[in-house]
């Protein structure tokens, strides 16, 4: 994957990325940018998840005395975003975002990440160290939220919605806090 392919939005995260600041594609208007409603959202809202896995993962460095984060606001997250088994050493925000698919945290060892206000259909997160908090405030996890054998040195944060209908909503036996 190159930055040549990349849509607007993505190359606005890959240009944020190394200097830690926030990328806003939402429209602003509270009705329009609930992400239940993302299947409404055009094209410039949309951001692969193997651009956003690709930094996390370290595609770019962290600009000269900055530190690297991904902060976006306002996104449906295409794809799965795979970091399983992974070195995170960004932080991640995502704020009113929808993930088309669950993320892949699955024994990954990363800082802190949270989840604004979004909406997902789950969360990998099996094994997972987490170097700070775990935030998933307001968000509506309607799925699996694992978190099985998960070390977070920080704090847990649940999201306002947890649901998988007839199945387990929350697995977290063996984690840590």
């Amino acid at each position: 994957m190159t930055p040549a392919s990349f849509t607007e939005a993505e190359r606005a995260v890959r240009a944020a990325f190394p200097c830690g600041e926030w990328v806003d594609v939402s429209d602003g208007d509270p009705g329009t940018d609930d992400p239940a409603a993302a299947e409404s959202w055009g094209p410039q809202r949309l951001i692969r998840a193997e651009v956003i896995g690709a930094l996390l993962l370290g595609a770019l460095e962290p600009e000269s005395g900055k530190v690297a984060a991904l902060r976006l606001r306002g996104a449906r997250i295409t794809g799965q975003l795979d970091v399983a088994t992974g070195s995170v050493s960004a932080a991640v925000y995502f704020d009113g975002c929808r993930f088309d698919e669950p993320p892949d945290f699955t024994d990954a060892k990363t800082r802190t990440i949270s989840l604004t206000a979004c909406d997902l259909d789950g969360f990998g997160g099996r094994l997972l160290r987490v170097d700070g908090d775990l935030r998933l405030d307001a968000s509506r996890i309607q799925g699996l939220l694992m978190l099985r054998h998960s070390n977070i040195s920080g704090s847990l944060h649940l999201g306002r919605e947890l649901g998988n209908p007839g199945c387990q909503e929350l697995a977290g036996g063996g984690m840590t806090v």
